[in-house]
């Protein structure tokens, strides 16, 4: 069992592979509610997904496993991982699609797509030298985010942490509060072009946002106890890698160490949409980012059969849940 946490290339896409087509098989049993885009660039999105469902779930496998190998090439260039590991992808794919997958998911899959590349050129811009470019783009992903998604609106929030964080200069944060507003001001020009007031994206972000204090749809608990058993497992694995990460904290270099800081600020802001009862099945993807780089750092550093138990029951407990729709009446 202590081994199932150390899977070489092949068994990791393998188990990728079936993972994806019980989540794709439960869709087809309980699809799930619509709704995960709701700003401008994500009604594109939503359309393409009510004309087109096959080619819509199609395309959000395909990000999901592209969203997994860019969060695996980051855990490398970054040295988070003192040992090579294929866990982000597991990790990241049960997180992101177990609690819902289907066409409507595909705008929350596509944020996180965004969110990622944002993260992989901000921590590219870490240099000595000045990274104009990587931090301008950096900032002009995570300001794409919210036209997709209101909730990813939190990432305004990260962004002068990660100024802080990285040490940038004035400059810097003029460069980056650029890139990050330039997708508002065009796509308000272009609606305010179309006959709207010029603040109407800002208005229906309000008003999105403001859904948040309405009832969510979050899946039945108590029909599905599993569900409590696998977040149980992953904020337990959270605390376990915290806690192993301040034991070897001196012995890190400091672009790992900045890395590990800077996805612990990020799972904080991405959760901060399930504080309130609005919230969405369509958020996970938002949080699988940050988990998917926390969570193998303990598994990599302990080996055993308590760690393998820890992820066995990670595992089980999500796979129950997408089978429990053939199983319960």
């Amino acid at each position: 069992m202590g081994e199932i946490t150390r899977l070489n290339l092949s068994w990791t896409l393998l188990f990728f592979g079936l993972f994806l087509g019980l989540f794709w098989g439960r869709s087809e049993l309980l699809p799930t509610a619509a709704g995960g885009a709701d700003m401008p660039l994500g009604s594109l999105l939503n359309r393409f997904s009510a004309t087109y469902p096959i080619a819509a779930k199609t395309l959000a496998a395909v990000l999901l496993f592209l969203n997994s190998i860019l969060l695996l090439r980051i855990v490398s260039r970054n040295m988070i991982l003192t040992d090579r590991s294929y866990m982000p992808i597991i990790v990241y794919l049960l997180v992101a699609a177990g609690c819902g997958f289907g066409s409507s998911a595909l705008g929350a899959i596509t944020v996180s797509l965004l969110a990622v590349c944002s993260f992989d050129q901000m921590l590219g811009s870490f240099r000595r030298a000045v990274q104009y470019g990587k931090l301008f783009n950096a900032a002009l992903l995570a300001g794409l985010a919210p036209l997709v998604w209101s909730h990813a609106v939190v990432y305004a929030f990260l962004l002068p942490v990660s100024l802080i964080l990285f040490k940038k200069g004035g400059r810097e944060w003029i460069v980056a509060w650029v890139g990050f507003l330039l997708p508002w001001a065009i796509c308000s020009y272009v609606y305010w072009g179309m006959g709207y007031p010029f603040g109407h994206v800002t208005d229906l972000l309000a008003g999105n946002l403001g859904n948040l204090l309405a009832g969510g749809d979050f899946p039945d608990v108590l029909r599905h106890p599993e569900l409590p058993v696998f977040w149980g497992m992953c904020l337990t694995t959270v605390v376990l890698s915290l806690i192993s990460f301040i034991r070897r904290s001196d012995t890190i270099r400091t672009r790992a160490y900045k890395s590990y800081i800077y996805f612990l600020w990020i799972l904080l802001f991405s959760a901060v949409p399930f504080a309130f009862p609005g919230r969405s099945v369509q958020d996970f993807p938002m949080i699988a980012v940050p988990l998917a780089i926390i969570i193998p750092p303990y598994f990599i550093r302990y080996r055993g059969w308590i760690p393998g138990l820890i992820y066995f029951a990670l595992i089980g407990s999500i796979v129950f849940y997408n089978l429990a729709p053939a199983l319960l009446p």
